[in-house]
């Protein structure tokens, strides 16, 4: 069979732009592929979700989501935030305060240098004084709550907004107190330890051997002592267990009962109060023997 020349140039024309467009299409795909139906219906859900939560839930890249969908920037901490500035600012006051009367008062009026106390017994000191007071922010608010309620003679009325955030960090400033005292319980383990207190100790000695005293025993020291180390064990196991009981992966674990048991009761009517007033006695004690042995 003959076929006409023209019919040939017409099959070799098309065979070449059949190969142009095979070389050509990879490339435009990799940078300008038109999305399907299917994937342009995921794509439009997916930007009509919340990014939030669905980034919370997975660890993803960014090349995982569709074009449309960009990572943003999440919020460090957030909760965190006043409970951190609370827990800063009280510490600055306390280590101003104490840094004031116990180190720079005797230098001035007695031209004493105690600048050596900065370190660990003035911060002994901040830090139990600030937990405390975390400790109180975190039962005072549901004191308030209970009393509004009482006050509007309903308990399904909503709570300010400032009480509403208050309460939300309670958790978080339970934590922040817990280590603060953990801190403190360290610290003052870190007593003998120290070469000042070493010193010291060699003076006590050397003033008992000039006294040509045979017996140093104070029963009211000793009484005061074992009870304020007894007291500061206390609070301290106590606020770890209520702490404990606090994290989320301690709090999945339990039912509704036994939550109830722990945060409720426990902070209420058995655990609530024996803390602070354990610390606040505890204090007590330390200062009550201060006084007497100024007064000796």
């Amino acid at each position: 069979m003959e076929r006409c020349p023209c019919d040939l140039g017409e099959v070799t024309a098309y065979h070449d732009e059949s190969l142009q467009s095979f070389e050509v299409e990879p490339r435009v795909q990799l940078t300008q592929k038109e999305p399907k139906a299917g994937e342009m219906e995921d794509e439009e859900m997916l930007s009509s979700m919340d990014p939030h939560p669905f980034l919370s839930l997975f660890p993803l890249e960014e090349f995982e989501f569709p074009v449309s969908i960009r990572l943003q920037e999440l919020p460090l901490f957030p909760q965190w935030h006043l409970p951190l500035k609370l827990m800063a600012v009280f510490l600055a006051v306390a280590f101003v305060y104490t840094f004031l009367r116990d180190v720079m008062q005797p230098y001035v009026s007695q031209s004493k240098n105690d600048f050596y106390k900065i370190p660990i017994l003035v911060l002994n000191k901040v830090l139990p004084w600030t937990s405390i007071t975390l400790l109180a922010l975190v039962y005072l608010p549901g004191g308030l709550a209970a009393l509004l309620q009482l006050h509007r003679g309903t308990k399904y009325s909503s709570f300010p907004v400032w009480l509403e955030n208050w309460m939300g960090v309670r958790k978080q400033l339970g934590l922040l107190a817990f280590l603060l005292a953990c801190l403190h319980a360290i610290y003052s383990l870190s007593y003998p330890m120290r070469r000042s207190y070493r010193y010291k100790l060699l003076n006590w000695a050397y003033q008992q051997v000039q006294e040509k005293k045979e017996n140093s025993w104070v029963e009211d020291d000793v009484w005061r002592m074992e009870i304020y180390i007894s007291l500061g064990i206390l609070g301290l196991g106590i606020l770890a267990l209520v702490a404990i009981s606090s994290l989320p992966s301690v709090m999945n674990t339990l039912n509704w009962r036994e939550f109830q048991c722990v945060q409720v009761w426990c902070y209420c009517s058995r655990l609530c109060w024996p803390c602070p007033v354990s610390t606040r006695d505890w204090n007590a004690f330390n200062m009550a023997g201060k006084d007497l042995g100024e007064r000796d």
